[in-house]
């Protein structure tokens, strides 16, 4: 996460794990190996006489003593997160927390480490309240927002890009990202609306457009779809994506033979998905060819293996193929592995 926050003042500006060298540096100067062991443990530090409780229950350390140790466990705990070991990080900040829970920059790393592990809704929980402490910047609330989609938050994220916005209102990356999580919210028209001012405030976002395109695409307005998904395209060339939701819009248009010729060639790993799967066989429907959609399903199913649906969408086209013997076959390995569907087309097959 890029915060351009407290947590950076401190490191002198240096931003990534830069932190960590200038943290280190406190340790060495300020700190005994004994009072950071002590820290590392949970144990708190110092002797009695100052502001604040130990987090391990029992020593009492001054505010001086707080903030070192604090500067202690950043060190630390970047040294952690640079060797790949978030958990350790968290324990160590966790630790600190407790000492000085108004410290910003503490916050941070404790999120930064906390997403490492996937925590996302604990993070998010920990981004907040370093908000809420301040000092408050607008890239806090797009790390917020993300954490809070990752987290599954939509309302949450909503909120916290809608608040990056009124911050930063000429950053298109706000109404971009506000698009999404509205969408996600299932709040179509307001997530047009974002999507708009996006690439308004900058034309070149090809995930803005090609979002457009696909909105559009969902409320059958086709022409739109269309310049929308071209302008994604002209961006992105090479993005498959934007290919894909092209070749939806050509099948919408009836056009099977445009929808085959933007998929067809694409690498195995985009080509036998699901998705592209269903995109080929509706246009090879249009254009009367099942035998097609036929063999590319069943050579999905051999490259899966173990997928007993597409074993049954093989063995459809190739019944809608008149292929018999090669229906019967996707079916009786379709119901080996479990398909109830593709056991009653055995049994209609008098089976």
């Amino acid at each position: 996460m890029a915060h351009g926050t407290k947590r950076d003042e401190r490191a002198g500006g240096g931003g990534g794990l830069g932190w960590a060298v200038a943290g280190l540096a406190v340790v060495a100067v300020g700190l005994s190996v004994v009072v950071v062991r002590q820290f590392v443990a949970g144990g708190g530090g110092g002797s009695g006489g100052g502001a604040g409780a130990g987090a391990g229950g029992g020593a009492v350390v001054s505010d001086a003593e707080a903030r070192m140790l604090a500067e202690a466990a950043l060190a630390a705990s970047g040294e952690a997160m640079k060797n790949g070991r978030p958990e350790q990080a968290e324990t160590l900040l966790r630790n600190a927390v407790g000492q000085r829970p108004g410290d910003q920059s503490l916050r941070l790393a404790l999120a930064e480490a906390l997403t490492a592990q996937r925590k996302h809704s604990e993070a998010f929980a920990e981004m907040r309240e370093a908000m809420r402490i301040g000092p408050l910047a607008a890239q806090m609330h797009l790390d917020a927002g993300t954490l809070a989609s990752q987290a599954g938050l939509a309302a949450d994220a909503v909120a916290q890009y809608q608040a990056g916005q009124a911050l930063a209102p000429q950053d298109a990356r706000f109404p971009l990202y506000l698009g999404m999580a509205l969408i996600r919210a299932g709040e179509r028209s307001q997530a047009t609306a974002a999507l708009v001012r996006a690439v308004t405030l900058n034309p070149e976002l090809a995930e803005a457009w090609g979002t457009l395109g696909e909105l559009a695409l969902a409320e059958d307005s086709l022409g739109l779809a269309k310049q929308h998904l071209d302008k994604a395209r002209a961006l992105q060339p090479e993005s498959f994506k934007w290919r894909l939701a092209a070749a939806r819009l050509a099948v919408r248009e009836n056009n099977g033979q445009a929808a085959v010729d933007l998929l067809l060639g694409s690498p195995d790993e985009q080509l036998l998905a699901g998705p592209t799967l269903r995109v080929l066989g509706q246009a090879y429907g249009l254009l009367g060819q099942p035998a097609q959609a036929a063999a590319l399903f069943t050579r999905a199913a051999d490259r899966a293996g173990v997928d007993g649906q597409l074993r049954f969408e093989a063995a459809q086209w190739w019944e809608r193929a008149g292929e018999a013997g090669k229906a019967r076959e996707q079916a009786e390995l379709a119901a080996k592995l479990g398909h109830a569907a593709a056991k009653d087309m055995l049994g209609r097959a008098g089976r």
